[in-house]
């Protein structure tokens, strides 16, 4: 049961009730049964407020109301059997058969509450009493003319500022009234009340879909197709997931394409944060140093390049760690201070 089940069969109990005045009492239980057939799209027993019920097959084929289906909602029309079968009694349908409007009841029932709240008693008291005469006096005449009785009738002078106070209430509350008994106002409620409702049975199809699952053309109510017909086509071809592999020198790491990005080991901001961008430039150049040696021939080296090929070789045969140390500590400016002390001018031990 969702909100559009309550909303439609509120709306079908207003029908039916207003119906009984030109009714006799022997329909009303017939006319009664209208309120839940009508709601699962039988209209053997509405009245001439159903425009459904005159229709033909087609133009009912042809609509696209929502209604619910005896068969596919049968637990849903037990439950809102049982729960009707007490309000269209033939007593409880007498009560409501006399054919008048009950909002102006509902509207001093609830104008009442300001004047005397429901969570305060004031059973047999005179306050009640006193209350339940101001609002009904106020309901009446109005704020201006029932206080003027009064205090005429308790024989009080009314100051300016009760005047004007008393004025302003009863010109807010006569415009309030007129306001809401013009045909614009009407239909504002009653499109805003529509609207609702669309909400509600957009809600109600989800449900029932959810219900019954997915079924083969299910959308396909205009083509006619066999739903035991399975449609034939060449396979898919399956995505192949390409892994990025950062072309940094520094980084080498799986996942990203450049420097930008935050897991990259050379990223500029990274480096700065952890005061490693001067270790990271001198171990590129050593890498691409040591790279151009490789490429070149013993016979092209010279005495200097020999012994620097030397010491990469013994580099080379040293563990990662101690190779590491020692990118760390070349990284860095020397100089001499006055007492030939050798310091750490810029850089990274």
């Amino acid at each position: 049961m969702t909100r559009m089940d309550a909303t439609r069969i509120g709306k079908n109990f207003g029908y039916m009730a207003r119906s009984l005045k030109d009714a006799t009492a022997a329909e009303y239980v017939t006319k009664g049964q209208a309120v839940l057939e009508h709601h699962f799209d039988n209209h053997q027993h509405c009245g001439d407020w159903c425009p459904r019920k005159h229709n033909t097959p087609a133009q009912r084929d042809a609509t696209k109301k929502y209604y619910r289906c005896k068969t596919k909602d049968a637990k849903l029309y037990v439950l809102l059997q049982d729960i009707l079968s007490n309000y269209i009694t033939f007593e409880r349908l007498s009560d409501v058969a006399h054919g008048m409007d009950t909002n102006c009841c509902e509207a001093f029932n609830n104008f009442m509450t300001w004047f005397a709240p429901k969570n305060k008693v004031f059973c047999g008291s005179r306050s009640l009493w006193n209350r339940v005469a101001l609002c009904v006096g106020i309901t009446s005449i109005g704020y201006l003319p029932y206080f003027r009785r009064l205090y005429k009738k308790l024989g009080i002078a009314m100051t300016p500022n009760v005047l004007n106070y008393l004025d302003v209430k009863h010109k807010c509350r006569t415009k309030r009234l007129e306001f809401i008994k013009k045909k614009d106002s009407k239909k504002k409620r009653n499109k805003r009340k529509y609207d609702k409702l669309v909400e509600y049975t957009a809600i109600a199809r989800k449900e029932r879909v959810k219900r019954d699952g997915y079924c083969h053309c299910m959308n396909l109510d205009d083509v006619a197709v066999d739903p035991n017909t399975v449609v034939s086509g060449p396979p898919k071809a399956k995505r192949t997931r390409t892994v990025s592999v950062c072309p940094h020198p520094f980084c080498g790491k799986r996942g990203h394409k450049t420097t930008k990005s935050k897991r990259c080991l050379a990223n500029p901001d990274r480096l700065k944060n952890e005061g490693l961008e001067a270790a990271c430039l001198a171990a590129i150049a050593a890498v691409q140093e040591s790279d151009d040696v490789d490429n070149a021939g013993p016979e092209s080296l010279g005495t200097d390049d020999q012994d620097a090929a030397n010491d990469l070789a013994e580099y080379e045969s040293q563990p990662f760690e101690e190779f590491e140390e020692d990118l760390f500590y070349v990284s860095g400016t020397w100089s001499e201070d006055e007492d030939g002390n050798v310091v750490l001018k810029s850089g990274v031990i």
